[in-house]
């Protein structure tokens, strides 16, 4: 579990990170941090309220026999608002998601601090 966690926060900060487009000196930079399309969407009222003790959120699925998400999202992402939209609320499958996972929503740019042991 830590391994996926870690896994996927590697992956954010690489994202995050990495140089678009030409390394040309000439080229003007598009300004960092500026999301295009931006959209807002609130998650369902299943995904649970957490402390973000993350080890004790998946004993706790683990206990009810279900798998765990931990759903990293940033507030106007048209992606995350695409995937929530369209895979959490609106699916054929969205009922299969919440009968078999607990998910945990977390803002990639919060100011929650996450614990893990």
């Amino acid at each position: 579990m830590r391994r996926t966690v870690s896994h996927l926060l590697a992956a954010l900060l690489l994202i995050g990170g990495a140089p678009l487009g030409n390394a040309d000196e000439t080229a003007v930079a598009p300004a960092r941090g500026k999301v295009l399309g931006y959209q807002i969407s609130k998650h369902p009222e299943w995904f649970r309220e957490s402390f973000l003790e993350i080890a004790e959120d998946a004993a706790d699925a683990v206990r009810e026999g279900k798998h765990f998400i931990v759903f990293f999202d940033s507030e106007g992402c048209p992606y995350c608002y695409k995937m929530i939209e369209e895979n959490f609320k609106h699916s054929s499958y969205t009922n299969f998601i919440q009968t078999n996972f607990h998910a945990i929503p977390i803002n990639i740019r919060g100011d929650r601090e996450i614990g893990f042991s």
